[in-house]
């Protein structure tokens, strides 16, 4: 997400070849040790879709687990993560970074992007056991449609399904009850 010379925001990828820095920048970034994402055929939609891919570990210094990870197309976003924590028997765990595009969106302060396709970019995230005890995933996005509408917000739980893909960082920030 970004805002043009003329106060308009836009959004979308950002091609390094086409790019130009005017002024230096801060980041916030989460690394892996043992994982990298490739950009890889995929049968299932015909296109080239990042995804995580083991790596040699180079050793790094760890201070918690963490799991790079690809939802694949017409899974509820926050319904596919927090099955994964389910079944890995994580209690609680924070996104670190996240792309990806959904079938429009349902954010839960009512609003709905209805263009079908986005590219959105996970700006927090948590998995965690809400009120009645079963996991939920609250995830705040920013994103683009295809038609140049930018929207933020959490997102609805069970409404928001992958379009193509999304790549995610899940880092576990509590007790694990499998190892």
């Amino acid at each position: 997400m970004w805002t043009e010379a003329d106060g308009r925001a836009g959004g979308g990828h950002i091609l390094p070849e086409a790019t130009v820095v005017a002024e230096p920048f801060a980041v916030e970034a989460f690394g892996l040790d043992g994982a990298v994402f490739m950009a890889e055929p995929d049968p299932e939609t015909n296109f080239r879709l990042f995804g995580p891919v083991a790596s040699t570990a180079v050793g790094a210094e760890t201070t918690s687990r963490a799991f790079a990870l690809r939802l694949r197309p017409n899974q509820d976003f926050a319904g596919a993560l927090e099955a994964f924590c389910r079944e890995q028997g994580i209690v609680r765990a924070k996104l670190r970074g996240g792309v990806g595009s959904t079938i429009g969106a349902r954010f839960v302060d009512g609003r709905i992007v209805e263009p079908f396709a986005t590219e959105l970019a996970v700006s927090s995230g948590i998995v965690a056991s809400g009120a009645g005890g079963a996991l939920e995933a609250e995830l705040d996005i920013a994103l683009v449609d295809y038609t140049g509408g930018v929207a933020e917000g959490r997102l609805t739980r069970g409404d928001n399904p992958v379009l193509m893909t999304m790549e995610l960082v899940l880092e576990v920030v509590g007790e694990v009850t499998k190892p």
